[in-house]
């Protein structure tokens, strides 16, 4: 009994850590490749073998949630590009673009405005009570514009991403 037990805690060493560690690498690379950041934090929707990733972003006025539905993306069709402006103000600024194509909804967006208590905000939502109802919106087709300038790693972590989990699809032609 006692070499079974050792076996199978080296088995569970060997391949558990394993499973982990690429799962962790995975969930980092889906967050650099929708943000261009190592700070993002997606989370799995559902199982993660469907591919659908959440990431909210928080300003001192809304919360955005979007989703990617990684698995809906065509591979063949993603688009990275890398973009420099000359800007009189902020000097040179650099972005790159990544153009995601499906036959189903690749991206949504849900956002809602934050009401902080303030006389303003209430005023405000007396006014135009629209205004804080969540939007929800859907894309067959989106583009991501990433605050970085490392065009090479993005593609590097849609690469990693498309081979480590997602399967996306392809287009007819």
């Amino acid at each position: 009994m006692r070499i079974f037990n050792a076996c199978a805690l080296a088995w569970f060493l060997v391949f558990g850590v394993a499973a982990t560690a690429e799962t962790d690498v995975l969930m980092r690379a889906v967050g650099f490749a929708l943000t261009g950041t190592d700070d993002a934090e997606p989370k799995v929707i559902g199982n993660r073998g469907d591919c659908v990733f959440t990431i909210t972003r928080a300003t001192t006025t809304s919360v955005t949630t979007d989703v990617f539905h990684l698995n809906s993306v065509q591979t063949d069709r993603i688009n990275i590009q890398g973009w420099e402006s000359k800007n009189p103000v902020y000097g040179i600024e650099r972005w790159v673009t990544i153009e995601l194509h499906g036959d189903d909804v690749v991206f949504e967006e849900t956002s809602e405005s934050k009401d902080d208590g303030s006389d303003f905000m209430r005023a405000l939502h007396e006014a135009n009570p629209n205004l804080f109802k969540p939007s929800h919106k859907s894309y067959k087709e989106h583009e991501l514009r990433l605050t970085t300038n490392d065009s090479g790693r993005v593609k590097r972590a849609w690469e990693y991403i498309y081979s480590h989990g997602c399967v996306g699809t392809h287009s007819p032609f």
